[in-house]
């Protein structure tokens, strides 16, 4: 299982805007087994790992023996919540990539607006496996590159797919 970072400088808006927001043109971030993928997009969702060409992906071994079965119960603990308690907590947090850009800007933003952006979904998930190094859930959403940062930073083995950006 590997934690999949999607990395597009040319072909999406989203690669540089992140890239000016937080140093690298990481957009996107899930996890794959190289058959099915998981992210968060609305809600959590599961589908064919299928990157198109155009997308630079890094694959970084997940640091913790988190499985496929894992990710449906998760995905499927998302939908049951969804539709049981109506709560729009965990649909997609798009204003949260406000804060990455103010806190670029030297601006102290602090807050995490409702909802969950891919990368805050993956932190999510790895700290539910007892993961603690990217913070816990009431921390501020990190950011793909962030999420990448620290993988590297400890050293995980990382695998490249398609071109460099």
């Amino acid at each position: 299982m590997y934690i999949a970072i999607f990395n597009n400088i040319k072909h999406t808006p989203y690669g540089p805007l992140s890239k000016w927001a937080t140093g690298m043109a990481d957009y996107h971030v899930g996890f794959t087994d190289l058959t099915d993928y998981w992210d968060q997009d609305l809600l959590f969702r599961k589908r064919k790992w299928n990157p198109r060409d155009e997308q630079e992906v890094t694959l970084i071994k997940l640091p913790l023996n988190i499985t496929p079965k894992d990710l449906d119960e998760v995905l499927f603990k998302d939908v049951d919540s969804f539709c049981i308690e109506k709560s729009f907590k965990r649909l997609y947090g798009y204003r949260d990539y406000i804060g990455f850009a103010l806190r670029k800007l030297g601006l102290k933003f602090n807050y995490n607006f409702e909802g969950v952006v891919c990368s805050g979904r993956v932190r999510d998930i790895l700290y539910s496996f007892g993961w603690t190094h990217l913070g816990t859930p009431k921390d501020l959403e990190p950011s793909p590159t962030d999420i990448r940062k620290k993988l590297m930073e400890l050293n995980y083995p990382i695998i490249r797919l398609g071109n460099l950006h």
